[in-house]
């Protein structure tokens, strides 16, 4: 197995990993632009030229484009996070062209055509209602606007309602225009493929050659970040909330001890939070912690949904561990099968080609460099009681109010009033 990179003159990135034994291939192409790098005016954006990327080429219908990618049983797909759009295709390794051709048709002559832009906004507003129905990841997105408020990175990565109504073609080919250059452009790959082959397929067709570099800064940054809770009133069976705390950023040399501290207390079913709120004391059906990492900043955040009537009791025994593991920290034996269950579903994870090339991809974004296997786990078999208790401070410092964003009936407010938000 070998790692290759190439940049083009233009500035385009090209990085492969050939697996000899594989039968398929996954290949992405991969655009620094997501919804942080949208103004007031351009909420959803982003996203909706994703979505209108596959309405047709000056080649290619919307229905030829699911034609091709079904006649040959491949797989199409594309997301729009925060910080990136990616468009990829899983395909068997001798499609690899039509996997190219395609990807490179829509991302440079998709045309926008005005009757798929008006189509397309419903279909996005239902998008949007369909999200808004499911209070469980809803209240996700409202701790990012909790923890990040008014800042471009806590904007909901769909739009808003009044946003996608008032789009204007002219207006969503400029932010296409303006971000989809060579420059903010990664084409990752993994599966049976060749390197040069890739690599020449580009160059003979000039891709995105007639474009100039994006002059503009790859991210929109600022470093005001200031926070407020996000409380919704909604008739629920539940009390769906999110507890934030500032975290670390993508790049941190710490990152690899808050993905084993994210392990013992929240993410696997052996961790503090799952065994004793769920396990122990059934409160919970569906408890974790996650962290969220992007190139300036973080979030942790712990979820939990509950009835009304356990949601004192559940938000307490949260803070109650918390706490604990501020005084006491982990066992050495925790430690050491967190580090264990990491590296493990590291080493699953490398049987799938898609998560190869989408892990290429963010490493190319993110450190500019390819982590192998081995060199991750060494970075995570460095990770000791030291290194976690201090991102344990960084994360849940003294005297920090915590960040919250709920969804439950009206009571759940007063209850909210009389909680314990301060470490």
């Amino acid at each position: 197995m070998s790692v290759k990179k190439n940049i083009l003159e233009n500035g385009l990135k090209i990085i492969t990993e050939k697996i000899p034994a594989s039968t398929s291939v996954s290949i992405g192409f991969w655009i620094k632009s997501g919804s942080r790098d949208e103004n007031e005016s351009e909420s959803g954006y982003a996203h909706f030229v994703e979505h209108m990327l596959f309405k047709g080429t000056k080649k290619r219908t919307a229905q030829d484009i699911a034609k091709e990618v079904d006649r040959v049983g491949a797989y199409l797909n594309a997301t729009t996070t925060r910080e990136y759009t990616g468009y990829f295709i899983n395909i068997r390794k001798d499609k690899l062209e039509l996997a190219l051709d395609i990807l490179t048709d829509i991302i440079e002559n998709s045309t926008f055509p005005e009757k798929e832009i008006k189509r397309e906004k419903q279909v996005v507003l239902e998008e949007i209602k369909m999200y808004e129905d499911s209070p469980d990841e809803l209240v996700h997105d409202h701790l990012f606007e909790a923890m990040l408020w008014k800042h471009p990175l806590g904007k909901p990565i769909l739009g808003d309602r009044r946003s996608i109504k008032k789009i204007k073609r002219r207006k969503i080919l400029n932010f296409y225009n303006k971000y989809y250059t060579p420059n903010r452009l990664v084409i990752s790959g993994a599966g049976y493929l060749d390197h040069n082959y890739v690599l020449k397929y580009l160059e003979k067709k000039k891709f995105l050659y007639s474009r100039r570099k994006s002059e503009n800064e790859l991210y929109n940054f600022t470093n005001k970040f200031q926070s407020r809770d996000y409380v919704v009133i909604r008739n629920l069976a539940q009390v769906h909330f999110c507890l934030g705390f500032r975290g670390i950023p993508a790049d941190h040399p710490l990152r690899h001890s808050l993905y084993v501290l994210n392990t013992m207390l929240g993410s696997s079913m052996s961790s503090r939070l799952f065994q004793q709120i769920r396990e122990k004391f059934g409160l919970c059906y569906s408890i974790y912690s996650f962290y969220s990492a992007f190139k300036e900043y973080g979030i942790f955040g712990i979820y939990a949904g509950t009835s009304i009537e356990t949601f004192e009791k559940s938000f307490n025994k949260i803070i109650e561990e918390i706490k604990k593991i501020k005084k006491y920290g982990f066992t050495k034996d925790e430690i050491e099968d967190a580090k264990e269950h990491i590296k493990g579903h590291l080493a699953l994870s490398y049987e799938n080609n898609e998560i190869r090339m989408n892990r290429l991809a963010k490493q190319e974004m993110i450190f500019g460099r390819y982590f192998s296997y081995n060199e991750i786990v060494k970075l995570i078999d460095k990770v000791n009681t030291d290194t976690i208790m201090e991102v344990v401070e960084k994360i849940f410092p003294s005297n920090y109010k915590i960040v919250i964003s709920s969804i439950g009936e009206e009571r759940h407010t007063k209850i909210l009033n009389k909680l314990p938000i301060v470490l």
